[in-house]
Formats: C-alpha cells, sequence, structure tokens
C-alpha cells in the first residue's frame, strides 16, 4: 500500500460520531458498571472510609437513603462486602455466617431486593472478613511441616512467627470449601443475584455450583469468580475498610504473582470448566493484557475487571493535586478497560459516572435545542 494513502487517517475520526464509530463497543452505561458497596454491623453507621475519600460503611438503617440517589441516578448493580463484623475461630465462624446480626450483608440484601428490585445484588464470598487469622482458608489442626523456627526466638516478629507457622501447615481443602460453599448459600438464600468467590482457592468455584444445583438455586443466582486476582500492593485502603488484613501481612500465598499470566490464563480456564458466569481480573489498571488475553481466547464470556481501592485513591490523589481533570481521567481508564475486553467495570467512580452520564446527556440536548431553535428562527424549516 502507498504510503499516501496510509498517512490519511484523521477523516476518519473528525466529528464526535464518526469518533465513537471508530471506538464501536466501547460505550459507557449504566449496565456496565458494578458499585462496591461496605454494609456494617452498626445499623445506624454512616461513616467516611478515611482511606477511600467518598466512600463509607454504612448500615443497614441508612443503607436505602445512602443508595436512593445513586439508583435514581440508574445504578443497576452493586457488589456486598460485610465490615465490623466480629471475628471468631475458623471452627465457630462457620455457625454464624447465616445470622443477620453476625453478618451485615444478610439484611442488606433482603432491604435492597424489597425496594430496589431492579438492582442486581452481588455478594463478596471469602472467610477473611469473618476469621481472626485474616486468611481466605482454613488451615489443618496440626502442621503437616516440622515448624523450622525457634518459638523463643525474639529477633522474628510475631508476623514473621505466624507466617512461619502458617507455613508449616496445609489448608484444609475440604473445610475450606464447605464453608466457602456454605457461605454462598446463605447469600444465595436470602436473594442475592450473583456471588462472587474472591478466595482464589481451588475447587471453590464447583463447590459453589455444586451446592447451589444441589438446593435448585442454580437458576436464580450467578457465579462471577474472581479468577485472576492476583497479589497486589493495591489493596491497603479495601482491608483497612474490612479489618481483612492477614496474620502473615500478604496473601502471596493464594493470589498470583504479578508476572505470572500463564498462571492467570489457567486459573480462568479452571473456573469456566467449574461452571464460572463471569470471570473477574483484579486490580485492572495494570493488568489490561490479561482481560486481553481471556477475552480473546473466552471471546462470549463476560469479564468484569475491580478498580480496586489503592488504584481510586491513586486516581483521587492526583486530581486533589490537580495533576488530572476527574471527569477526563475516569473516562479514559474506563474507555481503556473496555477496549481490552472488560464488560463489567467493578468501581468507586459509578456513583460519579452516573451522574456525569446524566449531566451528558442534558448538556447534548440543550445544545441540540439551541441549533433547532436557530434553524426555525432563520425560518429553515418553513419549506421556503
Amino acid at each position: 500500500m502507498s504510503n499516501e494513502y496510509v498517512r490519511r487517517l484523521q477523516g476518519g475520526f473528525h466529528d464526535n460520531t464518526l469518533r465513537k464509530w471508530q471506538g464501536r463497543g466501547q460505550n459507557i452505561t449504566p449496565d456496565c458498571m458494578m458499585y462496591p458497596v461496605f454494609v456494617s454491623t452498626e445499623a445506624d453507621l454512616l461513616e467516611e472510609i478515611t482511606t477511600l475519600p467518598g466512600q463509607y460503611k454504612v448500615g443497614k438503617n441508612k443503607l436505602l437513603a445512602y443508595l436512593k440517589p445513586m439508583v435514581e441516578n440508574g445504578l443497576k448493580s452493586i457488589i456486598l462486602f460485610p465490615t465490623d463484623v466480629e471475628k471468631r475461630n475458623d471452627t465457630d465462624v462457620f455457625y454464624h455466617l447465616h445470622y443477620t446480626d453476625e453478618n451485615p450483608a444478610v439484611d442488606a440484601i433482603m432491604l435492597i431486593k424489597k425496594h430496589f428490585r431492579h438492582v442486581t445484588v452481588a455478594c463478596d464470598v471469602c472467610l477473611c472478613g469473618f476469621v481472626e487469622s485474616g486468611l481466605c482458608f482454613t488451615l489443618t489442626d496440626e502442621p503437616v511441616r516440622r515448624p523450622n523456627y525457634d518459638k523463643k526466638d525474639e529477633t522474628l516478629s510475631k508476623t514473621e512467627k505466624m507466617t512461619l507457622y502458617v507455613n508449616s501447615q496445609a489448608v484444609d481443602s475440604k473445610s475450606t470449601l464447605q464453608f466457602i460453599s456454605n457461605l454462598a448459600l446463605v447469600y444465595a438464600k436470602h436473594g442475592a443475584d450473583i456471588v462472587a468467590p474472591s478466595d482464589m482457592n481451588d475447587g471453590r468455584v464447583g463447590a459453589i455450583d455444586k451446592v447451589l444445583e444441589d438446593k435448585c438455586l442454580r437458576g436464580k443466582c450467578a457465579i462471577m469468580s474472581y479468577s485472576a486476582k492476583f497479589s497486589s500492593c493495591m489493596y491497603g485502603p479495601f482491608r483497612g475498610a474490612c479489618d481483612s488484613t492477614p496474620i502473615t501481612g500478604n496473601r502471596d500465598g493464594c493470589q498470583l504473582p504479578p508476572a505470572s499470566s500463564g498462571l492467570a490464563n489457567r486459573a480462568v480456564d479452571r473456573d469456566i470448566v467449574e461452571n464460572a458466569d463471569i470471570v473477574m481480573v483484579k486490580p485492572s489498571m495494570m493488568y489490561l493484557d490479561i482481560v486481553r488475553d481471556i477475552k480473546q481466547k473466552h471471546p462470549h464470556h463476560p469479564i468484569a475487571a475491580y478498580q480496586v481501592s489503592g488504584e481510586y485513591a491513586m486516581m483521587h490523589a492526583a486530581v486533589e493535586k490537580g495533576i488530572f481533570q476527574m471527569k477526563k481521567l475516569v473516562y479514559e481508564n474506563f474507555t481503556c478497560m473496555q477496549r481490552a475486553g472488560v464488560d463489567i467495570i467493578i468501581s468507586y467512580f459509578t456513583p460519579m459516572v452516573l451522574k456525569w452520564l446524566i449531566e451528558d446527556r442534558q448538556e447534548e440536548q440543550e445544545q441540540l435545542n439551541t441549533i433547532m431553535k436557530k434553524l426555525e428562527t432563520k425560518g429553515v424549516f418553513d419549506g421556503n
């Protein structure tokens, strides 16, 4: 092809309609967004999360009023995270997951589905927010390896000792999957439209699928798996809000190494085989290559991407410093996620974007009205 023709691209995107056509498939709408909501055991609480400006922990008595303006602006889906939960040991927690006073997500599901029936409700499914250890799994009662440290060694910190202790034990897969699938069942029974296992334990999608099928709930509840969840430094603000920091200080043993594209693809393949309806990549901004890999391999499977607390806080801080303009930054970020293949954007910016979309439509209509009035004044429509 001659260079004379290769150079001439600008004519293809010189106005707003043409620009939209060039980005076909990248269309930010309320349907493509999901909003994370932190529900507290404290019924009357409405407390801003210091590390997540503009985000709140909210109790059941404040929940409907908190969501009302978002629903009026077109909010279509949310994902619930229980907070301020009394921590229990692994054995104890199994019997308390379904109590509404111990798991605020249960009351939240019922409230939302009663009053905002059209809003799709997802629930995060994990043990870390319920157990004293902050781990996403239960351990065997006895070490499977001899602990390679001296408990009296004062040179080791408490976290270092706990990490070595945990490493001497093994994940009790049977118990873990029982806990995870039971929690998913609790949410499904109370009306959750989606259960979202975030624990990254092998086999949990299949276990949830089976228990929901056995209870005739599988046709009423989707599974959105945190399939490619990476061990990232970006989770700090969230862990503070949910008090889910593990005793070992990190989750390197169950979340994927940041460089592991192969593991990510294998994890997604496994979850799809186990009947996940939606697969998720987390975090989003630095892992869009993983999204593209998944979309190319599974073009007909919905992909969610979680724009996590650290990403939100980082962008918010940059805007506060005057480095970026918020609306342009968020729109560009969302558009690039869609371009990579993301179908569902889980973001703390959702309420802002819903409001912006309404303002954009109003602005476009006002501009159109102005143009039409000018044309009418000129007599363009008089048939002359």
